[in-house]
Formats: structure tokens, C-alpha cells, sequence
């Protein structure tokens, strides 16, 4: 998993029209109010289509307009058991910083166990990468983005649309690489805890020589957990399955494992580097092949 500190969701202010009712009475003798004189208070309907949106109202094509490009209700929590019966009508909303003052931010090389709303540009680099026929160290430029379809759902898509491999035998190659889709469901979500399963579909647009050309099916469950202090938890497992490999290799079989922890140490506001988070990770990847026939 790819991926930078995320940009925060812009927000809109919600009109809330109020209804005053006014009475009068008579400076007479002072009467008893019966059952049908008693005023009757009229609520007001909601003010704008995005109030009413975010409360399941509204079509699909409203909901996906305000998940995309931001006007959400009031954030609130989702437990397992409302996982079928609530957020799939209702517009994204931007969950709150956890309580120890941890955001949800996208870190390079873990899971993210929230839905984010973000656009990524960065670089990596990896020394001694193996590839299919050569070794050498590897560049990567990619771009990333992803948006929230509901309350529920986001779809993420990668691109890296630069991959450079210096070979140790002095055969440099520079190409495309396997761009990657992955649809996201929140499963469970509080101040201090996310947990989503994604499927991260990998399509075989790159080439063998830069480690491209493979073709893969990831289900995964991924976590996120404020632990105080600034500090958080990024987690997840899954199961990476090649459907598509280059010529003269073996579809393989591998379980991804990823455990980070970190800390924010500065304000969100604090420029230029506002929720700047310092964090160790560790990837484990265990391939389940078998060698013997």
C-alpha cells in the first residue's frame, strides 16, 4: 500500500432555518386552555438538500456528489450490527481526530482502516529489488487518489506511472507499471477505531523487467486505533493471489502482514508541516506455495 499524509475534507455550513411561533391572548379574564386551543409547534424542514441528503433521503446521484466533493452531515459512529442498515444512503462525512488527538492519515507502506478522501503525488525507492530475470534498485513515481462513494464505500486507485529499475548489469529499463483498484468497505468506526475490507484488484499494465506484469486479487482487512498521546495503530492481513505473471515465472500465493505505530506531533494547523507523524512499520510477506510437486 502506497500512500502520503492525507489532505483534510473540506467542509460546508449548514443554514438551519428555525420556526418561531408567536400567540396572543386576551387581557380578560384569564381563561383555561382546552385541548384543542393549545398551540401546535411546526418543525422546519431542513434548510438545504445536503442536511437531507446525509440522513438517507436523498438519490444516488446526490449521495455520491456530496461524498466526492464534500458537503457531509454531522460525523457519527457506525457499529457492526447497523453494517447493513446504515451509511449506504447517507452522504461521506469526515470522522473527528481520535480522542488521544491522532488523525487518520494515509502512511507509505501500511494499511489504512478508514475511507479518506485524498490525492497523492510521491516517490520510492527500494535497493536491491529482484525481478523476474534481473536485480538492481528500483525508483517508483506514482500518483494516488481516492474518494468516498457513501458513508460506506471509497474506491482507491494507484498509478505508478513511472518505474525505473538500474540493473547491476548495466541493462537500465524505464517503463510503465501496474496500475491498482481498490474498493473499500468501512466495517466499523468509533472516535478511537476504524476497520475496513478492501479488495485491491491489481491489473498487469507494467513490464517484467521493472517487476510489472502481474496480475492479482488482494482481499484484506485493515485497523486503525488511537492509542493517546498522538500515538496510533495502523494494521491489516491478507491474501495476495497472482492471477497473471510474466513469462517463465509461477502464479504464487503470498499473506501480507503490516504493523505500524506512530506519533503526531504537531497541530493540524501548525504550517508547514501541520500533523507531522513520525512512525515505524513492518511488512511481512509469507509465501504459501509449496516447492514440493
Amino acid at each position: 500500500m502506497l500512500g502520503l499524509p492525507a489532505s483534510p475534507a473540506h467542509r460546508m455550513l449548514h443554514a438551519i432555518g428555525t420556526a418561531f411561533l408567536f400567540s396572543t391572548t386576551a387581557l380578560a379574564q384569564p381563561q383555561e386552555l382546552t385541548p384543542q386551543a393549545q398551540p401546535v409547534l411546526i418543525e422546519a424542514p431542513p434548510s438545504d438538500a445536503c442536511a437531507s441528503c446525509c440522513r438517507g433521503s436523498c438519490s444516488v446521484s446526490q449521495v455520491l456528489r456530496e461524498s466526492v466533493f464534500g458537503c457531509a452531515d454531522e460525523w457519527t459512529p457506525l457499529c457492526f450490527n447497523q453494517l447493513f442498515s446504515t451509511g449506504w444512503c447517507d452522504a461521506y462525512a469526515e470522522p473527528p481526530r481520535g480522542p488521544g488527538g491522532a488523525p487518520r492519515q494515509t502512511w507509505l507502506n501500511t494499511f489504512d482502516g478508514f475511507l479518506n478522501r485524498q490525492v497523492e503525488l510521491g516517490y520510492g525507492f527500494t535497493r536491491d529489488l529482484q525481478t523476474v530475470d534481473e536485480r538492481g534498485d528500483a525508483h517508483l513515481g506514482f500518483f494516488s487518489i481516492e474518494t468516498p462513494l457513501n458513508r460506506r464505500v471509497s474506491v482507491r486507485l494507484d498509478v505508478p506511472f513511472v518505474v525505473a529499475l538500474d540493473s547491476y548489469c548495466g541493462c537500465d529499463h524505464t517503463d510503465f507499471g501496474d496500475i491498482t483498484v481498490t474498493p473499500k468497505v468501512l466495517l466499523y468506526e468509533t472516535c478511537d477505531t476504524s476497520i475496513t475490507a478492501g479488495l485491491s484488484i491489481r491489473t498487469p499494465t507494467g513490464e517484467p523487467e521493472t517487476g510489472g506484469k502481474v496480475g492479482s486479487l488482494f482481499p484484506h482487512v485493515a485497523a486503525w486505533r488511537d492509542l493517546g498521546c498522538g500515538w496510533s495503530f495502523h494494521g491489516g492481513t491478507g491474501i495476495e493471489v497472482e492471477t497473471d505473471s510474466p513469462p517463465n515465472s509461477d502464479d504464487r500465493t503470498v499473506w501480507v502482514t503490516s504493523l505500524a505505530v506512530g506519533q503526531t506531533i504537531t497541530p493540524h494547523c501548525a504550517l508547514p508541516i501541520g500533523d507531522f507523524t513520525y512512525y515505524l512499520a513492518t511488512n511481512i510477506r509469507t509465501d504459501l506455495a509449496s516447492d514440493c510437486d
